[in-house]
């Protein structure tokens, strides 16, 4: 293996001198058509610079760095002279002007476009901007004779006074439903509020550190969402090297004394890094999307009602970033508040009783509890006399004294007269008939229904009676009720109560802040379009979904060039350089490589494409 390691640094390093070598003399590089010869404006050997500074361009990866590393070099000893600012954002340049913003009326859509009398106003129009004699639906608010949309324009969120700014580092402002946010730049994710290049930040390596990403500690650093540890290259050549050509010294210790090619867990796959705005709403606590969750409101505006209650935890920070929530109280799974014009909430009252002469004699039982069943509260409510104390059944019970289990009103059971054959006497009651008859009550309070059929004075039953003369206790006596909940509203037409009379439902898309009401009850009255998930008003509840992926290290196995992205979850992920392998190992050169990158070759490859 070491003498495999000196091969290839004694043919880079012959590589490296012969291309020098060309580039110092300016000369045309033989089958490199993408190079052009410029004319040294003073003796080449000299250092000095070429007067056509395109002959540096190159479609080869590793000569086109090298060659910018040289001329970032020249222009910092020049005094920058060279250098080109650029324009921020959307702003164009316009000569002596410099930049300038499109949307004005000085340099309406290209510099120099003055709107004049005729049409003096500067609207979008075609993906650019052109003058206007009115503004337009899409831009309709007139902020200094340019037409703007206050919903989504960061200069003029909600108002002409109202532009939005962030002071997070690799961010732009945003404006989304006329609310200020933010949003990472390019190739920077939303970590913990901050935005960060979780390819070389050292406390997110590959991805946010509360979303599994690495923090790199005992010296080790980030590189290509990685952590490495300083790479020494151990050898009899290592001093020599290092003498003669330290930046070759460090590419081998990457590629001999990396990291393994696969962690501990196995070869990386892709994972979400991206996801899409919310249809309606404001994803789960943040002015972005960062992660899948529930979607919520996040500003007044956004509610039917007119009211968005904040929520700790869910949309506490859009609506402190936004014009406010000032809902409060009972609220739906959008977070709207629950009243008029929105869907209301239960509204009447319910009286909840017991049917006449339902104790024993001509007493009266109380709805208790759950406002299902009828129980006793005093001892005479029973035909036994005793009413058993019962938390669950009556707790209202004051004076009881029965003891035991309590029949189906919460009354201990009397004793009743057996149904076995009689001669004469019986315990309880009398004989039906002397010789052989059965006992049978002859008093009212001898039975568990509190009626007894018989003829004597005692006896209040009537009808099909058991063989102990009794009347069949029922099982229970329900409650009866009067008046009763309704949703009062104004919305047309109206939300109808559920079963449960604990909530108003939806009716139609029209009730619901998200215009969707899903028909989860056969409710609908109106039209309904929602699907899927629902609240308890039975209105469509979203989610944020991933829409961009990204690999921890290297990248999807399913791309086809190496700026290629991931389209997918779950996709395996193949090394993009050499030094990604570890000790001993390269990257075998694929459609995700860039030229020169992964110079591996064989059959054997590991999961993460490396050749041992």
């Amino acid at each position: 293996m070491a003498q495999d390691s000196n091969v290839r640094k004694i043919a880079r390093i012959v590589g490296v001198v012969t291309i020098a070598t060309a580039l110092g003399a300016c000369g045309l590089i033989s089958g490199l058509s993408s190079y052009s010869t410029g004319q040294c404006s003073e003796d080449c050997d000299g250092g000095k610079r070429p007067q056509d500074a395109s002959h540096v361009s190159t479609n080869d990866g590793a000569f086109d760095t090298g060659t910018t590393m040289m001329e970032a070099s020249e222009d910092a000893s020049d005094g920058g002279e060279d250098a080109e600012a650029g324009c921020p954002g959307n702003e164009i340049e316009c000569a002596d002007a410099g930049c300038v913003d499109p949307s004005m009326v000085g340099n309406c859509g290209s510099c120099g476009n003055i709107c004049g009398a005729d049409a003096d106003l500067c609207a979008a129009e075609d993906g650019g901007f052109a003058c206007t004699t009115t503004c337009p639906d899409a831009a309709p608010l007139n902020c200094g004779m340019s037409c703007v949309d206050p919903t989504s324009n960061p200069n003029y969120c909600g108002g002409c006074d109202a532009g939005c700014s962030t002071n997070v580092p690799n961010a732009q402002p945003t404006c989304v439903s006329s609310t200020c946010g933010f949003a990472c730049e390019t190739n920077y994710t939303l970590c913990a509020g901050a935005c960060v290049d979780v390819q070389t930040d050292n406390n997110n390596c590959g991805n946010c550190a509360s979303s599994g990403g690495a923090t790199c500690t005992g010296g080790s650093t980030c590189v290509e969402g990685m952590c490495q540890a300083p790479a020494v290259e151990a050898g009899v050549d290592a001093a020599p090297e290092a003498s003669t050509d330290s930046g070759m010294a460090q590419l081998d210790a990457a590629v001999d004394a990396g990291p393994p090619p696969c962690p501990a867990g196995g070869c990386p796959t892709s994972t979400a890094s991206g996801y899409t705005s919310c249809p309606f709403g404001k994803c789960n606590g943040n002015p972005t999307c960062t992660a899948g969750g529930p979607c919520v409101c996040g500003a007044d505006s956004q509610c039917n009602s007119g009211k968005c209650v904040e929520v700790s935890g869910e949309n506490d920070q859009s609506c402190a970033a936004g014009s406010g929530c000032s809902g409060s109280g009972v609220h739906d799974g959008f977070n709207c508040e629950l009243t008029s014009t929105g869907i209301p909430v239960p509204s009447g009252t319910t009286t909840y009783s017991c049917p006449a002469d339902s104790g024993f004699g001509t007493t009266t039982l109380t709805c208790q509890g759950s406002h299902a069943n009828c129980y006793c509260t005093a001892n005479n409510q029973c035909p036994s006399g005793k009413c058993v104390p019962n938390a669950a059944n009556n707790n209202n019970c004051s004076g009881c004294t029965g003891t035991g289990t309590p029949d189906y009103r919460g009354c201990q059971p009397p004793s009743t007269p057996s149904s076995g054959t009689c001669y004469v006497y019986c315990a309880v009651g009398q004989c039906s008939t002397f010789l052989g008859g059965n006992c049978v009550c002859n008093n009212d309070d001898q039975c568990e229904s509190g009626k007894c059929v018989c003829s004597g004075s005692n006896c209040s039953g009537s009808g099909t009676a058991q063989t102990n003369g009794c009347v069949a206790p029922p099982s229970s006596i329900a409650c009866t009720t009067s008046g009763g909940t309704a949703c009062t509203t104004s919305l047309t037409p109206t939300p109808v109560l559920n079963s449960a009379k604990t909530a108003c439902l939806c009716v139609a898309d029209t009730d619901c802040a998200s215009g969707k009401c899903v028909n989860v009850n056969s409710q609908c009255t109106g039209t309904c379009t929602g699907s899927g998930t629902a609240d308890s008003q039975d209105c469509e509840t979203a989610t944020s979904t991933a829409d961009a992926w990204s690999c921890s290290a290297g990248n999807c196995d399913t791309v086809s060039s190496p700026t290629g992205t991931c389209t997918a979850t779950g996709v395996p992920c193949w090394c993009t350089s050499n030094s990604q392998c570890g000790s001993g190992a390269l990257c075998a050169s694929w459609n995700g490589c860039a030229s020169g990158a992964c110079t591996g070759t064989g059959t054997s490859l590991n999961a993460f494409h490396c050749v041992p």
